[in-house]
């Protein structure tokens, strides 16, 4: 209104005196400057109304920037929640484990802090089966396959008898748990070998195979506790072994009936094969003998005979690995899996197992808080930063950048109350020691600012973790995408933050009516132009038909002189 009045005096001090200038370009009667004159009266005119539709746009524009200005706190405001939103961001925990390169450790959000113990026993792996050497991929078995070839209680329908043949038919057979590959070993003679390979590990992945020679070249013993243990109280005894076509008779001398004794009573005959002990890794019998030709070609299938009133070696055709469980004491419990990857024995931990550990080995868990404590005091920061920006905003006359922009206006009331709501509220999911952020040491001050109280935080933290995380999350793992129900102070206030700051939320409801406002106003100047440019017009030809009238006048005024000057000369 000021400023009207201003422009409405402005307006008749300048009309006037352009009156006044006309009247004494009349007096003098000619030299009027009337493209001037009628420049002066178009821009008395425009003047008031340009400034007040210019204010308008003005005010509108610094609205528009003060809704930006707001969006963008509040978007500082949800970061900060965001970060206290989930369970995966709250729980950070970190892991010392001494058998590292046994088995990893990988940690979800669920992972408490603790100490625990970890035996790699076993490995879980597949069941691995080889053929007899072979002289080419194409030899024929018509021989060999005489009798149908079975694996498990399968028929495998082999139409080529060739070593690729009988590849070929297993891998194309469906629903079979077993991978064939023709392996090309080097071997001078016979280099060509027929690999079973289980599709998963476990013992429940064990197969059979018969119709063809599968695994008569490894012969493995049963399982001792002890590589002395006595197998014949300390009498010789004889084992036979048929190489092929060749069978020969090994005595075990007295006091050498051990596994260790057998070992080398075998390898000192130079037989052909290789005689070892393997620790299998069992708990309580850990011993085998495996023994295995030195060539492994077609014709050196390996059968050993043992000579023993009770059979205690018990040798028989084994896989190259043989289908097995994983076996893990955690914590002093065993647990077995047909995987190598363990997931439920210790909660939100997994191991993944990569050898034996070949003893006990530690794991110790440890939850960071740190992080936490952060997240806190940053989401209190960003809370004070965005009560700094709706002060300024909302204060006519501040000089803060966007300062006033928002004055008197209603909605930076609601947006504060819910603030307010949300940081010094209750949860929606309390815990059972900690149910708002005063329970963490975090207050509002009589200015409005909120306050961090480092000491009861940090006992908070220490002390009640879990009812922090329910109060903050909800014991949500991942940011739910259904708005209703209750998610946790976080969560909820982010939910709040999204409806203010949303497409269809109020601020930007309000900024998009400013934004069509001054759309409105500069289209009311470009009118108020094109009135202006014809009033120009008008004014412009009214004041030169003026003019010519008074340049009339002045010719008349002239000759009229003339002419009395004339007549008084003739009469002197």
């Amino acid at each position: 209104m000021a400023t009207s009045a201003v422009s409405s005096s402005t307006s008749t001090t300048t009309t006037t005196s352009s009156t006044s200038n006309i009247m004494s370009a009349l007096k003098a009667g000619s030299g009027v400057d009337t493209k001037s004159l009628a420049q002066n009266l178009v821009d008395a005119e425009r003047a008031p109304k340009k400034a007040l539709i210019d204010g308008k746009i003005k005010k509108d524009e610094a609205s528009v920037s003060g809704y930006g200005s707001l969006i963008s706190s509040l978007n500082d405001l949800k970061t900060a929640f965001t970060a206290l939103r989930t369970t995966t961001n709250l729980n950070s925990v970190s892991a010392v484990n001494s058998g590292y390169g046994a088995y990893n450790v990988s940690l979800s959000s669920s992972a408490e802090a603790g100490n625990h113990t970890i035996n790699v026993v076993n490995l879980a792996q597949a069941q691995r089966s080889v053929s007899l050497g072979y002289a080419a991929a194409n030899t024929d078995l018509t021989a060999q396959l005489a009798t149908p070839l079975l694996i498990g209680t399968t028929t495998i329908n082999v139409t080529t008898k060739t070593p690729q043949g009988v590849v070929d038919a297993i891998n194309n057979t469906s629903s079979l748990n077993v991978t064939a590959q023709l392996i090309n070993t080097g071997d001078a003679t016979n280099p060509y070998r027929i690999a079973l390979t289980g599709k998963t590990t476990g013992a429940s992945g064990a197969f059979t195979v018969s119709g063809l020679a599968f695994d008569s070249t490894l012969m493995a013993s049963g399982s001792f506790a002890s590589k002395t243990s006595a197998l014949n109280s300390g009498n010789t005894f004889n084992i036979s072994l048929s190489l092929g076509n060749t069978t020969t008779s090994v005595a075990i001398p007295a006091g050498q009936d051990t596994p260790q004794g057998i070992i080398d009573a075998i390898n000192a005959k130079g037989l052909g094969v290789t005689a070892q002990l393997v620790d299998t890794g069992n708990a309580s019998k850990p011993w085998k003998i495996a023994i295995t030709p030195d060539d492994t070609g077609g014709a050196n299938g390996l059968v050993i005979t043992t000579h023993l009133s009770a059979n205690t070696l018990a040798f028989s055709a084994t896989p190259l690995n043989s289908a097995q469980d994983a076996l893990v004491a955690i914590n002093g419990l065993a647990i077995k899996s047909s995987t190598n990857t363990i997931t439920d024995a210790i909660p939100g931990v997994t191991l993944n197992l990569a050898t034996l550990t070949g003893g006990t080995t530690s794991l110790s868990i440890s939850r960071d808080t740190s992080t936490v404590k952060n997240n806190i005091t940053a989401l209190a920061s960003a809370y004070n930063t965005l009560k700094i920006k709706l002060d300024n905003l909302s204060t006519s006359g501040s000089t803060a950048e966007f300062g006033g922009s928002l004055a008197n206006n209603s909605l930076i009331s609601q947006i504060r109350q819910q603030m307010i709501s949300m940081t010094t509220g209750t949860s929606s999911t309390p815990g059972t020691s900690v149910s708002a952020l005063r329970d963490l040491g975090i207050s509002l001050q009589r200015d409005g600012k909120l306050t961090v109280d480092n000491t009861v935080l940090d006992s908070k933290l220490s002390s009640s973790f879990s009812d922090v995380v329910k109060m903050f999350t909800n014991n949500e793992k991942t940011a739910s995408l259904i708005t209703s129900g209750n998610h946790g102070l976080a969560g909820d206030a982010v939910n709040k933050i999204n409806s203010l700051i949303s497409s269809t939320g109020p601020i930007l409801s309000q900024s998009g009516n400013a934004a069509t406002r001054i759309s409105k106003y500069k289209d009311d100047l470009v009118k108020l132009e094109d009135r202006m440019t014809q009033l120009l017009t008008r004014y412009t030809k009214q004041f030169g038909a003026m003019d010519s009238l008074v340049g009339n006048m002045n010719s008349l005024q002239t000759s009229l002189k003339g002419q009395f000057d004339s007549m008084l000369n003739s009469k002197n």
